[in-house]
């Protein structure tokens, strides 16, 4: 076996803590309240409504501002450090883009085909690929 003069990048347990934190309280019971509840309530089966409120309501303004401050809670950062990493995210590596590039067609899916009862966990097994697309994107300016 040849082996290779690089060394193995190290597993960031903080960063695993932050996502962990992040999936478990707020996509996991946060949205169940929102979707299942407060959205039924405000907008009925109306797909679009429920849609637009959370690509473009929720999603700049709590849902990924909120992961940034888990992280930043973890990592020991600031309130202000973590919404100028959140902002610099958005504006200098197309974050909000490629969120909603994955985001808007899968809610579709959610709210109009997905059994309400299953739609936490349809989003979960979704949001699994997506935490590592966002996990690259708000890791690259460490590296």
């Amino acid at each position: 076996l040849q082996r290779s003069s690089q060394a193995l990048p190290t597993y960031d347990f903080k960063r695993t803590l932050a996502f962990m934190l992040y999936g478990g309280m707020y996509q996991g019971l946060a949205l169940e309240l929102i979707y299942n509840k407060w959205f039924s309530a405000l907008f009925g089966e109306n797909v679009f409504l429920k849609v637009c409120t959370s690509q473009f309501i929720m999603a700049p303004l709590l849902t990924l501002p909120i992961a940034y401050i888990m992280k930043g809670l973890v990592y020991g950062q600031g309130f202000g450090t973590s919404v100028k990493g959140y902002m610099n995210d958005v504006t200098q590596k197309g974050l909000l883009l490629t969120f909603w590039k994955i985001w808007i067609p899968i809610q579709c899916i959610v709210f109009g085909l997905v059994p309400p009862h299953l739609r936490i966990s349809f989003s979960a097994a979704i949001s699994f690929a997506w935490t590592i697309l966002f996990s690259r994107i708000s890791a690259s300016e460490e590296q």
